[in-house]
């Protein structure tokens, strides 16, 4: 590659020449050799899964009580030689201490229909609890338990196949769990689907749940996993409700075999972030990291840390707004942003920044800097 030196030294015959060509690429719209290509130090992270393609749905459902006019279905109680045809006692699915009853069904006729039933055991017989019905072409999953909790009702799984119709299938799931009167749903998911589409590329997802105790206090969470990054849910103490929680979902997370060679990785690039000859293999490191844990927001920051300091303000901008998309809960990222304006010129914005970096760190260092560099604008 002609260097910028070299083109501005020896004979005036070559200056002349060197400037001409570079007048020439200008009018014709082509790239010269000697300017330098624009390197992206920050690697695109893979595809995210498609937003609602498989989803979790946390929606308040209204359950209501299952109507005694169900033909077939009578509420009971019920000696179990009296159940419906079909019915197998088997699993606690109400926590307390009794084999309750389960039963899938179709009805034929106009209209058709399946459903699925819960009788619960009671000292006086089998009660009907819950019932669910949906189209005749679709396939009743029969309830189970998911997650044992050691003490008190259990969180079950009832739901739907669809059959693979013209390429495509879903299959569905609710979470759910007696709470004193009724099965009350706490979740729906994807369990399955598949779009088999002529022409194009097969979409197919899949995800399953799983009970951790993830902050180890004896209470087991819920973790649904498989389409995208894992999130974990709390069950509500008192109310029968369920929320994620967005710190132990982090804290499942990283205890990932993924996110744990993520976090060497970083740890590695940490150690040459003071030297600026080391800092292109840093980047290199925190660009593989990311693409292992492309969710954690601390290794996002740590490589736009690294691009700013090698000048690329533009580039940190991009990294730190995709980052803020997927968790802004970070004090630093206002900062980091703060310093990516300072570079691009971007003073007002550069303010903003500023201002929100002083909000979100009171009684810091990044405080401090943040209101020096303010002084100096407003000044």
């Amino acid at each position: 590659m002609t260097s910028y030196h070299r083109i501005h030294s020896g004979n005036p015959l070559r200056r002349w020449a060197g400037w001409a060509f570079f007048v020439c690429c200008a009018l014709l719209g082509m790239p010269s050799r000697t300017t330098r290509a624009d390197v992206r130090l920050v690697s695109p992270l893979p595809a995210a899964p498609e937003a609602g393609f498989c989803d979790i749905r946390l929606v308040p459902e209204q359950d209501k009580a299952p109507s005694c006019d169900v033909p077939s279905l009578p509420c009971g109680p019920l000696l179990p030689a009296k159940l419906p045809a079909g019915a197998q006692v088997g699993a606690d699915l109400d926590g307390d201490g009794r084999a309750d009853a389960m039963l899938i069904k179709r009805r034929s006729g106009r209209p058709g229909a399946s459903y699925s039933a819960i009788y619960r055991s009671t000292p006086q017989g089998f009660v009907l609890a819950d019932y669910h019905e949906m189209s005749y072409a679709i396939d009743p999953v029969l309830p189970r338990v998911v997650v044992s909790l050691g003490t008190g009702a259990p969180i079950i799984e009832d739901g739907f196949d669809e059959p693979l119709t013209r390429g495509r299938s879903l299959s569905e799931r609710r979470l759910r769990r007696w709470n004193g009167s009724r099965f009350a749903t706490l979740l729906r998911y994807c369990k399955n689907r598949q779009v088999l589409a002529p022409g194009t590329p097969a979409r197919v997802a899949g995800q399953s749940v799983i009970g951790i105790d993830v902050d180890r206090d004896g209470i087991k969470e819920v973790v649904v996993q498989g389409y995208g990054p894992p999130r974990v849910f709390r069950l509500g103490s008192t109310d029968g409700s369920i929320s994620e929680d967005k710190d132990l979902t982090l804290r499942y997370r990283q205890s990932l075999p993924a996110h744990k060679k993520a976090a060497d990785l970083r740890e590695r690039a940490m150690t040459m972030m003071s030297k600026a000859s080391q800092l292109p293999r840093a980047v290199t490191l925190l660009n593989r990291a990311r693409q292992l844990a492309p969710q954690d927001t601390g290794i996002a920051l740590a490589l736009a840390d690294a691009v700013l300091r090698m000048r690329h303000g533009a580039e940190a901008i991009s990294l730190l707004e995709e980052t803020k998309s997927i968790d802004d809960r970070s004090n630093e990222t206002d900062c980091l942003m703060a310093r990516a304006y300072e570079q691009t010129g971007e003073r007002e914005k550069e303010k903003i920044a500023l201002q929100s970096c002083i909000s979100r760190n009171p009684a810091t260092p990044l405080q401090s800097q943040a209101e020096g560099r303010l002084r100096i604008l407003s000044g």
